[in-house]
């Protein structure tokens, strides 16, 4: 064998390993930008989940504190608390549609859609709730209490 074909082979030999060498770290690197495209909308997922788990515990403490209030007759409060529930609410149903713009599997995505379609009740629960805590009148739990144990 003459050193120009043993020149030739190895050089055939480098380049077919640089070749593969090269596909193999171009596969890894889009493998790799999968995975932080995965993990980003995780990361939001997880960032939203604590949002709307933070306005729905402020929704509740709102209905509360409207309790607490109509035991006052603390109309301007309850007022305020009212305003502050549907403020939360409209953000929770933002939250919702953001999250579900970022969901792919069938489940998580019904489950969201459920979540947006309870949402208008549970306003008008709430609109419901705030007109029996606004009355001025006693309240019908206060009438109930007192009638029954007193």
């Amino acid at each position: 064998m003459t050193i120009s074909r043993k020149l030739y082979t190895s050089f055939c030999a480098a380049l077919a390993f640089t070749l593969i060498l090269g596909i193999t770290a171009w596969s890894s690197l889009t493998h790799i930008g999968n995975e932080i495209s995965i993990s980003s909308k995780s990361t939001r997922k997880l960032e939203l989940a604590g949002e709307m788990g933070n306005l729905t515990g402020n929704m509740l403490s709102l209905e509360r504190g409207m309790v607490v209030r109509s035991f006052l007759k603390d109309a301007l409060v309850i007022e305020e608390y009212n305003l502050q529930f549907h403020d939360d609410a409209a953000k929770r149903q933002e939250l919702l549609k953001e999250d579900k713009a970022l969901s792919t599997s069938p489940k998580a995505l019904q489950v969201l859609q459920d979540m947006l379609d309870s949402n208008g009740k549970r306003v008008q629960t709430h609109d419901e709730f705030y007109q029996l805590a606004s009355q001025e009148t006693e309240p019908e739990p206060r009438r109930y209490r007192r009638a029954r144990f007193q």
